[in-house]
């Protein structure tokens, strides 16, 4: 730990160079508030102490050469750059937060840009979804953004976004499994449930673990060698094993007590997935706070936008790309009332591709892609997730004392995600489902009103309610299903076991001028921090490849 903490000082005095040189104000601090409120709160600098017991980015990343790119992400960001020596042509696809950062970046070093989004709208997976009349929203896409994640945490330094603590655990909410339901505070032995004897085959001793222990027990030394190994030797001892895998043939734990990890840290749906994967995140959920956006987490959209707007086309989608060792050529359909032409291309210098694998497999290339690299972009595993919101009349879980949190069920819909603010009016809005992996392809076959007929039930189990009382209250429901939705086909990547280790370098390196950008081609998946960082690669890619130097692609 100790020497940990001498890297983590040494670090942040980096960073107070870096943010000294980009002439940021260092004045100008992290805004937190209460919702609903129209004071803001005052205004709260991260101490160091603060930023050393969150851990830091290095420690739950990769941790080579981090420093080159953030330095370059901040500086990109905020200082316009003298004219290159030669003036580049480029085109980007998708108009995520990938996609626009490395546009700013791009342009603000003097080269051309395009960006294509096939959407009528910008910001990619960052959807929040508003109801204006009734004055609340929520959000389909990334809801979260750990405080242990400087590119993040840069950005909503920069636009002075409003914050608030995004409640992970809540010891008033509920687990509801084998029928029955109790409170996350009643038990803290394994053999204290009143459901596992009768539903979980379980050894003696397995019967006498902590309940705190059973997910937190295996993950110790992996998130110490996370931190202590080089990546190399750290993927290799773990990408080996499934997370279930893991469980079995490293701890040797039985079918029945893997079976209950699985439901009680709601990992059921993927439990085929990388070690690497559980481990990344056990280190963000684990060992660092979490905050949310007060006004929604697409007004990050709005403000990185504000650069790059009018190199924007929406509506415009591309299929095909041909490419040469001079130049490239994207071709592309645009619909909608507002196309002037419904076919046309652009020439550029570099082409970056921001979709996830699953878009990008639709766009014919010329000539094809290495084997490899359509091996790698077919084989990455995208998993698919589902989103169900309800409204009420009331947030009636709020007389429980329950703000913030989640309730983890056995049932089809899982878990439930209580709100850490209230809304103006008193309506309660409730994520009630969220889903991913296997469980998310089940819902993907539903209707939504099967759906929310399934949800307003597991909601009456779980707070020990009848169904027509909790109807009483319903308002109306919403679904969103990221593998369905036709602009990224999946959610976020959930890399299986020998991905990493056998194929990640090869999915992750351009094509000669063919760049791939975005969170999935990071190692830490599904995190906008690691958008950021891609979109801070790519540029550089560029910037060294124009300029005669040699890249060296960063882990």
């Amino acid at each position: 730990m100790k020497n940990k903490h001498c890297y983590l000082v040494l670090h942040l005095l980096y960073y107070f160079v870096i943010f000294s040189n980009a002439q940021v104000e260092d004045s100008e601090p992290f805004v937190r508030s209460n919702f609903g409120s129209n004071k803001v709160a005052p205004s709260k600098e991260l101490t160091e102490e603060e930023i050393l017991q969150n851990g830091g980015d290095l420690v739950c990343h990769d941790r080579n050469r981090h420093d080159e790119l953030f330095s370059l992400f901040v500086r990109g960001l905020t200082q316009k750059q003298t004219k290159p020596t030669k003036v580049l042509n480029i085109t980007i696809v998708g108009a995520g937060i990938t996609g626009l950062t490395a546009g700013i970046l791009l342009k603000n070093a003097g080269h051309n840009v395009q960006i294509l989004e096939a959407g009528h709208t910008l910001g990619g997976r960052i959807q929040t979804f508003r109801n204006i009349e009734e004055e609340w929203h929520v959000e389909w896409g990334p809801m979260r953004f750990a405080r242990n994640q400087f590119f993040i945490q840069y950005l909503l330094h920069k636009f002075q976004l409003r914050l608030t603590d995004f409640k992970l655990s809540n010891n008033k909410t509920f687990y509801f499994i084998g029928g029955k339901t109790f409170s996350k505070s009643d038990y803290s032995n394994v053999y204290e449930l009143p459901f596992v004897k009768s539903l979980y085959n379980l050894t003696s001793v397995e019967m006498n673990l902590k309940i705190k222990d059973l997910y937190e027990g295996p993950m110790r030394a992996p998130l110490r060698d996370l931190e202590n190994l080089p990546w190399k030797e750290f993927v290799k001892k773990y990408d080996k094993y499934s997370f279930r895998g893991y469980l079995r043939e490293k701890h040797g734990y039985s079918p029945g007590l893997v079976h209950l990890i699985g439901t009680m840290v709601e990992l059921d749906g993927i439990m085929e997935m990388s070690m690497i994967e559980v481990i990344h995140d056990e280190c963000i959920f684990g060992q660092g706070k979490l905050d949310t956006i007060v006004e929604g987490s697409d007004t990050l959209i709005q403000n990185l936008a504000k650069d790059v707007k009018s190199q924007v086309s929406t509506n415009t989608i591309v299929n095909e790309i041909h490419h040469s060792k001079d130049a490239t050529i994207v071709k592309f359909n645009c619909i909608g009332i507002e196309c002037q032409n419904k076919h046309s291309s652009i020439q550029s210098d570099f082409v970056i591709l921001t979709p996830l694998p699953t878009v990008v497999s639709k766009i014919s290339f010329y000539p094809l892609l290495s084997t490899s690299k359509r091996y790698t972009l077919r084989a990455a595993r995208i998993s698919p997730s589902v989103k169900v919101v309800l409204t009420f009349n009331t947030p009636f879980w709020e007389k429980l004392g329950i703000k913030g949190g989640k309730s983890v069920t056995d049932l089809p819909s899982k878990s439930i995600v209580y709100p850490s603010f209230s809304f103006k009016g008193g309506l309660g809005v409730l994520l009630v489902s969220y889903t991913w992996g296997h469980d998310a392809f089940r819902q993907e076959g539903m209707t939504d009103e099967d759906i929310i007929t399934e949800c307003l039930y597991t909601l009456s189990k779980v707070h020990n309610l009848s169904e027509a009382e909790v109807r009483i209250q319903f308002r109306k429901g919403y679904v969103k299903k990221w593998g369905k939705d036709p602009f990224t086909i999946g959610a976020f990547g959930a890399f299986t076991p020998h991905f990493f280790n056998d194929w990640f370098d090869e999915f992750q390196k351009p094509e000669g001028r063919i760049i791939f950008a975005g969170d999935t081609y990071e190692n830490l998946h599904g995190w906008v921090d690691s958008s950021l960082k891609s979109a801070t690669r790519a540029f550089k890619y560029i910037q060294d490849v124009s300029q005669g130097r040699d890249f060296v692609f960063p882990h």
